[in-house]
């Protein structure tokens, strides 16, 4: 397994992997306690890694994605080249499928926040998912287990690798060099660490009755 840097060691880690050592994104990572089992970083967590995206229909946690494009072909979800972000909380028991999907919504915003400001572009926002001029950056999904919730947001680098028919849109299509790569991830995980951390200082401040 590739070595990680702990590069964040707060209420919510955050890891990254080296760029320069692969991880097939297969849907196995989305499993819960991945980060633990693999990495050893336990509790709540960003891990950030690069890597091409192939999930298969048997790996499918959106079932839409499985009914409108599992028939179509094997490998549903696919990329060459992408830079993925898996997240999981056990801050809430049991955990909410609801609150993850809001929170997969708040990563969502930041990541369309972040490179309309750095690279001067217009991005436009459907629920999870990013496009431009109907080409698609990303792929997103969160999902729970007993015990924890999880998130996985996987942004293209490049285009390469889409499934047949699919437009895709690429970091490097917006601009995003391969030496910003890096610390834009961290830029976007540490942005998401602190609005998830600044909504718990909000509820500690309030009165409640």
């Amino acid at each position: 397994m590739a070595s990680v840097q702990l590069i964040e060691e707060e209420a919510i880690k955050i890891a990254i992997v080296s760029f320069d050592q692969t991880i097939t994104y297969s849907g196995e990572q989305i499993e819960p306690l991945w980060t633990l089992t693999n990495f050893k970083i336990q509790g709540d967590s960003i891990l950030i890694f690069r890597g091409p995206l192939r999930v298969r229909r048997n790996e499918l946690v959106d079932v839409k994605d499985f009914i409108e494009e599992g028939e179509k072909r094997e490998l549903v979800i696919s990329s060459d080249d992408a830079i993925n972000f898996i997240i999981e909380h056990f801050d809430q028991q049991p955990p909410s499928l609801r609150l993850m999907y809001h929170r997969l919504r708040i990563l969502s915003m930041i990541v369309k926040e972040n490179l309309e400001s750095m690279k001067r572009v217009e991005l436009q926002r459907e629920g999870t998912d990013l496009y431009r001029d109907g080409k698609k950056l990303n792929v997103a999904v969160a999902t729970i287990s007993s015990g924890s919730g999880k998130i996985h947001l996987a942004l293209n680098i490049g285009v390469k690798g889409a499934p047949p028919g699919v437009k895709v849109l690429g970091l490097q299509e917006l601009g995003v060099s391969e030496e910003e790569l890096k610390v834009f991830a961290e830029t976007v995980a540490k942005k998401y660490r602190d609005e998830v951390l600044d909504i718990e200082q909000d509820i500690t401040k309030t009165r409640t009755f």
